[in-house]
This record gives C-alpha cells, structure tokens and sequence, in this order.
C-alpha cells in the first residue's frame, strides 16, 4: 500500500473511487461478494471484516498491506 494503493477502510463520508472497485473485484474474486459499485460503505466493511477473520488477520475493516496481500492486490 502506498500513494497508488491507499489505505482503505470506512469513513465518513464514505470512500468512494477506482480504489473501492478494485478492492470490491479482489473480495469478489476471492469469493466474498462486497458489490460493485465503487463505494465503501457498511456492506463493504463487513465483507472486508469477514475476509480478514477467514484469512487470520486482525478483523478490523481497514485494508492495509496485510490485506491486500492476502487479496493478492499490490
């Protein structure tokens, strides 16, 4: 994660943007459907929250460089 891969996790207002779709395509592709419409909002969270417990990482919604590792996102 860096100036290209932000941090990404919910705020408000709500994230919006590329960054959000690409994540949303990676839960997807690794079998936890988080939509597609570019926004991380509550459902994204809570998808993101699953997928780290799944995966043994820290369930706290933020995607950071653990997550997106283990999504296979760089």
């Amino acid at each position: 994660v860096d100036a290209a891969h932000p941090i990404l996790q919910l705020t408000t207002p709500y994230t919006a943007g590329a960054d959000v779709v690409a994540l949303q395509k990676a839960l997807t592709a690794n079998g936890a459907n988080a939509g597609g419409d570019g926004v991380f909002g509550p459902l994204t969270n809570v998808v993101v929250k699953q997928f780290q417990r799944s995966r043994g990482l820290k369930d706290d919604g933020v995607v950071g460089p653990q997550t997106c590792q283990e999504l296979g996102v760089n």
